[in-house]
């Protein structure tokens, strides 16, 4: 069938994936997207992110981030370019992520309350995590 289409190598899966969206198929056209394009594993707050161009996430509050500014995030742990994996150790080395800063806000409140039975004691305390959401620019 390929060679009927004309279509080879990366051709071939970027028409497959055109037509799982056009049959409703999200997630495996996600997945396809996903073996296309050049990704990264980047570690910010404590936490790993897989991160592509043009994906938006939200990250616990950096220091000197502000709305529409450049940012560069954390550190790079894998980074997928096309040509193939490069996994750090810890990081990769010369790597970047560059991201815009979206928008910043707090995240819903979350509540830990403790209570002892029948002994009048319990507690409540609310915690409301500073975020930014950030829209990733590039990955080299």
């Amino acid at each position: 069938m390929r060679e009927e289409l004309g279509l080879t190598g990366r051709g071939w899966l970027a028409y497959v994936a055109r037509l799982f969206v056009a049959q409703g198929r999200w997630h495996a056209a996600r997945e396809m997207r996903i073996q296309m394009e050049a990704y990264a594993v980047i570690e910010t707050g404590g936490k790993q992110y897989r991160v592509q161009k043009d994906d938006v996430i939200d990250v616990e509050l950096l220091e000197g981030a502000e709305v529409g500014q450049p940012i560069e995030l954390g550190r790079v742990l894998a980074l997928q370019d096309g040509s193939g994996l490069k996994i750090g150790a810890p990081v990769v080395e010369g790597a970047k992520v560059m991201a815009e800063v979206v928008e910043a806000f707090r995240a819903p409140k979350v509540v830990a309350f403790k209570k002892k039975r029948r002994k009048g004691y319990h507690r409540k305390v609310g915690h409301r995590q500073e975020l930014l959401r950030v829209k990733i620019a590039s990955i080299a």
